[in-house]
């Protein structure tokens, strides 16, 4: 077949005046015909349909002028979404900041709430220690004191007892005095009978 037999078909249809209101139909050998199965199949035309125009990243009935505007448009859409995806991103990011913040300042807090309970610890540890010593301190100084009485005590008695004895050995002293005295008046007497 050459091409002048392919085209005779299409040709007859585009020039046929008899064809001029005449629409959707097939046409084999420049004569109406039944068309395949496939060929009026609806759902396997539309894929078809949609397949060649996602091919030709192009729509019926668009324009050139149309299709560089949608094409901008899109572009324009799709920059527009990654502005806003990264204005989110950063919301995201300021938010993870702000949280990490939080984080750190609220450990700190911590991290000064259990310094603040140590040295709250080791200060009543010290007051304590500072009593027990001060308790030490009272007890010795009350035995000490206790001990002290005691002595005083000793030496009263000690001294108790020498004034005892030195009133005895007095009373003693005046006793011998009296009776040599007494001895003395009575040798006297006797010499003065002689």
């Amino acid at each position: 077949m050459t091409s002048e037999d392919g085209a005779k078909t299409t040709l007859y249809v585009a020039l046929s005046e008899d064809l001029a209101n005449v629409t959707g139909k097939y046409f084999e050998k420049e004569a109406l015909a039944k068309p395949k199965e496939y060929a009026v199949d609806d759902e396997a035309s539309l894929m078809l349909w949609e397949f060649s125009e996602e091919l030709c990243d192009w729509k019926w009935g668009e324009s050139l002028i149309g299709k560089k505007k949608t094409k901008e448009k899109k572009k324009k859409k799709e920059e527009g979404k990654k502005e806003k995806e990264k204005d989110k991103n950063s919301k995201i990011e300021k938010e993870e900041a702000k949280k990490e913040k939080e984080k750190e300042k609220a450990e700190k807090e911590k991290e000064k709430a259990k310094e603040k309970a140590k040295e709250k610890e080791l200060k009543e540890e010290a007051k304590k220690e500072k009593e027990k010593q001060e308790q030490k301190e009272k007890a010795k100084k009350e035995k000490e004191k206790e001990k002290a009485k005691e002595q005083e005590k000793k030496e009263d008695a000690k001294k108790e007892k020498e004034k005892e004895k030195a009133e005895k050995e007095k009373a003693k002293a005046k006793e011998q005095k009296k009776k040599a005295k007494e001895k003395e008046a009575k040798k006297k007497e006797k010499e003065k009978n002689k």
